[in-house]
Parts: C-alpha cells; structure tokens; sequence
C-alpha cells in the first residue's frame, strides 16, 4: 500500500521535479534501507522499526516514478528536423487502418546527429500511407526511412479521453509519417523466428487468418480482440453497444479469460499429471497443475497483449502458486495488494487507467464475498438440478454484488452508467467465457471453428443490440466533485458487505445526491442568473464554442466526421455536455 501511495503522489503532482531531486531521494532510501535492514542484528527490535518501512517504500516509489517520467521528458524530437532518414525496427502488433494506411511503433536504430544537448526519443509512432510502397509491416523488421515527426498530440478536452496521455504511457515521444517523395522505404532485413517481436508476428499472422476466414468484419473484429487483444479490431459501434449494455469487460481480455485458461490447464494436468510416474516422483500432481496454469495464462496474457486486466490475473496466479509451494497463506488484501505493487513497478501509469481501479475493484470484490448460506446445494445433496439452481442463485448474486460495488466507479470515471448490465452480462459472460474465447482460441488449430464463433457473436450481438436500444438502458450524471466521488464509491462498497438490510438501506441512501445532484454542487456549475460563460474546445480542425447561461446552452459547430469515420461531436462534444450534466 505505501508503494501504490507513493506512485500516487508523484502521479498528481503537475510538474516534474529536476533529476537530481529524485537521485537525492533515491540515495535517501537507500541508506535508510541499510539502516532499517541492519537495525535488528543490533539487538533494538521494535514495532516502530517495522512502520518505518512505510515512508522508505512510498519515497521509493515516489522518486523511481518521477525519474522515469523525467527520463520519458527529456527524448525530443528537434523541432528543425523536416525529413531525415533513420533506421527503426518495427516492434508491437502494427495496425491497418482504412485506405491501406499502416500505423506502427519503432525502435530508432539510427538517425544523424543531433544538436548539443538533446537526446532523440527511443521509441517513435509511424504512419505510412498506400503510396509509400510499404505493403506488409511486422514486428522485427528493420526499415531505411525518411520521415517527418513531431511532439506527440492530440485531443485533450474536459470529459474526453487525453490522447497524449496513453502516448506518453508507451513511452513514445514522437510521432510522424513516412516520406517517400525523395527516398522509397527500403527493407534492410527481414526477422527470423529467433529474432524480437516473435509473439507479435504471431498475433498478426493470427489477426490476418481471422480476417481472411471470417466475412463478417464486425464478427471478426470480436473474434480478433478476444485472441491475440487487438481492440482497435473491433468497430466503434459494437464498443457503444457493449459500453451501454455493460458488457465491455467480457469482449475485451479480461481476468476471467486468463482465470478460465488457468482453471482448463490445471484440471487437465491434475487429470494427466499423476499418469507419469517418474514427473509426480519430482513434483507433485497439484504444484505441477498450478505451475503449469500460471505459464499457459501468462503466455495468453502474452499473446492478447499484456493488458492491466491480464497482469493482474497473471500475478495474483503466480502469487498463489509461490505460496501453494512454499506451504504459506496470505490473507486475500496482502495477495490484492501485492498484485497492484507488482503492475504500478512494471507501469506505474497504470493509476491513471479507469480500468486498473474497475478490474481491481471488482476482483476485491470477488475475493471477499463468500457464499452465503443455502446459496450452494450441500453435498448431502445428489439433486443435480439443485445444485445447478444453486449455482445459478450464487452467480446471479455474485453479478449483482459486482455491478452494485462498480456502479459508483463508472459513474466517477465515465458520468454512466448501464441499467441493464445485470441482466445483459447473464447473457454475455457465459456466452463469450465458455463459448466465444474458446471458439477463437482453438481456431488458430482448428480454423472451421471461428465459423462458429463468427455466428455466437453475431446472435450476441442481436440481443445486446436490443437491450442496448432501450431507452433507460443507461443512466448519466455530471462529473461529480471530489467529495462526491469518495462519497459514491465508499457508499457502493459498504453495499455489498454482509450487514444488516438496514444498514445497506442506509448506505444506498447515501447515493442519492450522487444520483440527483444539484447544479450548484457539480464539478462545473451552471452560470449564476445574468451572467455567462463561454468555453472553446479543440475538435481537430476548427474549433466549437460553448455558450453557457443559466437557464439555456448554445453550441457553434459541432465538429466534422472524418474519412475514417471518427465523429468528432460524438468523441469531443458529446463527453463534454454530458460532463457539464
């Protein structure tokens, strides 16, 4: 906990700090690391020696986050440059966008040399066009360009979504396009099998097979994210579907995917496992099927991706595992806690991704619950049908206990909030858990089988589509203020504990001003009668303007659709009215 508070910190702070201040800092930990490791062998235990641990491992994460991020800062691209030529290497799953457009992310191998003082970025964003020659991209490959780069951009209005910010995450720091006017892309070597970016060419090769086998585009695009978690695969109109029916977790890899591969591989080698004589003589049938199960969902996690909600399952498996082998238990919130530390010290930017709290949240959710009495039929009980009835009781209530506790989260992070998404996630988990995922896992053997998955998802679809057109199908709120938003989510989380009903009546109670918020108390509040407010916001090629009085809301220009069929009233306008309530 004090590392992710640490992480925290330096994350809200507005500025970075100069290097030496997070060296300083970094040197501290360390002779206060020395001092508390060698304070025992001097014979002055105390509980106080313990607790100070704490502020040595938040200042840890604290100056190691800053110094990162001012390492991140200081890769620029000169301004002066128009087209240069560089050597890169492609690396990552590149994308295909529409009109035959490449978008991929580079290593720079080479580059001339640059001014006095500046260090040129490591890790650069390309866009290549039809006409530059460039037919196939993989990663691996190695590349003589000429290019013109800049700063990242990008989109950053109050409501939408910070399009530098994810940039910045990645680690690129400049981005730009492929000329070939004075230069045609050359290909300097072409990857082997041994050579980096092999799981990446493997979820191309994956991504391109769907694609050629599959006609329905939207089916395919479904069947892609849930295989190699390629999320741009999937159209922008099916996201809105599942955004509104709730239902956006069970399309995209989540923890239940990793924990189902996890749970096949282990029932499998606990059935297969005690058959070899000489392998349960070394390592027993149950520490063989869980170590086993933590490799097959890490390589999956590594295949779709490696996502928050992935290493998060992967983490916690191996946490478990290593405490399975070494005959030690630890409570469920050290295992929760110790699984955020491990992802914020690989990606300390995970803090700022709605989806690190929504999937943590609702795995502690998981965690603490426990069955609640004759929910499970007892095994004095052989009535198959009541032990399928009870199972079905305890999912009904597992689900609801998920989407009472993230209700209050996704309304703070997203002003929304699905009113179906009980009744639609009854549908879509089981059906894209232990159906769809699987179809299009064993399509990469078997390739008849996303036939199959191509026809679940479009039957899904059907319903989701129903459900996602019901007027009521989705409750929206301003951006609440601070208080309101500890308010929300404490109040969501103290519903589901085992308490009383009437303390729960109490608790929900508390969500009321949330729901109905007045104007004066929202995060931007209207104008005060006889006055006004006007707000200009960026959307891309011009610019739209936001009258504000206190009884009435104009807006000039409400943005272009663009060629790629990105509606910038739907991505810029529409987040901000709905912020502003």
């Amino acid at each position: 906990m004090s590392w992710l508070l640490g992480v925290a910190v330096q994350l809200s702070e507005p500025v970075l700090r100069v290097p030496q201040v997070y060296r300083g800092a970094l040197w501290i930990v360390l002779g206060m690391g020395v001092v508390l490791w060698q304070w025992p062998r001097l014979g002055r235990v105390s509980i106080w020696q313990r607790w100070m641990w704490c502020p040595v491992i938040a200042l840890m994460a604290w100056s190691s986050t800053g110094w990162r991020a001012q390492d991140l800062a200081t890769q620029i691209w000169p301004r002066d440059w128009d087209e240069v030529p560089v050597r890169v290497r492609v690396t990552g799953l590149p994308q295909h966008l529409s009109g035959g457009t490449w978008r991929f992310d580079a290593h720079l191998l080479q580059a001339p040399e640059p001014p006095a003082g500046t260090r040129l970025p490591e890790l650069i964003r390309l866009y290549a066009d039809a006409q530059t020659g460039m037919a196939t991209v993989a990663a691996g490959q190695v590349w003589d360009l000429r290019v013109r780069l800049h700063e990242p951009d990008g989109l950053s209005n109050p409501g939408g979504f910070d399009a530098t910010r994810p940039v910045f995450e990645q680690g690129i720091r400049a981005t730009g396009s492929v000329r070939h006017r004075a230069a045609v892309p050359l290909m300097v070597s072409e990857p082997g099998w041994a050579h980096p970016g092999l799981i990446d060419r493997f979820r191309q090769r994956v991504r391109e097979a769907i694609q050629a086998r599959v006609d329905d585009g939207r089916a395919a695009g479904v069947l892609v994210g849930l295989s190699v978690g390629d999320q741009s695969a999937i159209e922008r109109a099916d996201w809105d579907i599942f955004r509104r029916t709730g239902v956006a977790h069970a399309v995209s890899i989540s923890g239940t995917h990793i924990a189902m591969l996890g749970w096949l591989v282990a029932f499998g080698v606990r059935r297969v496992w005690p058959r070899w004589q000489r392998g349960v003589h070394v390592v027993p049938a149950p520490t063989a099927a869980r170590l086993l199960a933590v490799a097959v969902s890490a390589l999956y996690a590594l295949v779709a991706g490696w996502g928050v909600p992935a290493q998060r399952t992967v983490l916690m498996m191996a946490v478990m595992a290593v405490l399975h082998v070494s005959g030690r238990r630890w409570p469920w919130p050290l295992v929760w806690v110790s699984a955020a530390a491990c992802i914020t010290v690989l990606d300390p930017w995970a803090l700022w991704q709605p989806g690190f709290w929504l999937s943590f949240v609702a795995v502690a959710i998981l965690m603490s619950s426990e069955p609640e009495e004759g929910t499970l039929a007892g095994p004095g009980t052989p009535n198959w049908r009541a032990r399928v009835q009870g199972a079905a009781r305890e999912m009904l209530r597992t689900q609801w206990r998920v989407t009472l506790a993230l209700a209050p989260l996704a309304l703070v992070c997203f002003q929304e909030v699905s009113l179906v998404g009980v009744l639609a996630n009854l549908v879509a988990i089981p059906v894209f858990t232990l159906g769809i995922t699987p179809l299009a896992l064993l399509g990469v053997v078997c390739a008849p089988l996303w036939d199959v998955g191509a026809l679940l998802v479009q039957l899904t679809t059907v319903v989701l589509t129903h459900m996602a057109a019901w007027p009521w199908a989705v409750w929206q709120a301003p951006a609440l203020p601070g208080w309101a938003q500890v308010l929300a989510v404490g109040a969501g989380s103290l519903a589901i504990q085992p308490v009383h009903w009437r303390c729960r009546v109490v608790v929900l109670s508390c969500l009321l001003p949330v729901l109905c918020l007045p104007q004066g108390w929202q995060l931007v509040p209207p104008p005060r009668a006889g006055q006004f407010s006007v707000m200009a916001v960026d959307i891309g090629q011009g610019t739209a303007v936001l009258l504000r009085t206190a009884r009435h809301t104009l807006l000039f220009d409400t943005g272009a659709r663009l060629p790629t069929g990105v509606d910038m009233g739907e991505r810029v306008l529409l987040p901000l009215l709905r912020t502003l309530g």
